[in-house]
């Protein structure tokens, strides 16, 4: 496998090339996924509450959700792996509790 490393902020990441055909050395499928989940996410936050705020909040625990199982997914597979793994929340292993914190804080 190659793994190109993906910086997020102060985080790294590598993608495998399991995935398939990577642009700018991220799999192709991986902003097709995200957003055919951030639509029925807005969609639902908004049918929750019509406040910006409001729905923010909701998608923000929405995506954060996905990727608490989607990460330990695909880590498990072996389709990306985290550089600096540590600390990670029990049960979690090899995906460092920044990540999710920076869903939550930075959405």
């Amino acid at each position: 496998h190659s793994f190109p490393t993906r910086r997020s902020s102060d985080l790294e990441y590598e993608y495998a090339t399991t995935l398939g055909i990577q642009v700018a050395s991220v799999p192709l499928i991986v902003p097709i996924a995200w957003y055919s989940m951030a639509i029925p996410t807005l969609m639902l936050a908004r049918s929750l509450s019509q406040r910006p705020l409001i729905v923010l909040f909701f998608a923000t625990i929405g995506l954060t959700a996905w990727d608490f199982l989607l990460d330990p997914w695909m880590v498990g597979e072996g389709h990306w792996t985290w550089v600096n793994p540590e600390p990670s929340l029990p049960g979690l292993d090899g995906i460092p509790i920044t990540n999710f914190i920076g869903w939550i804080i930075r959405p």
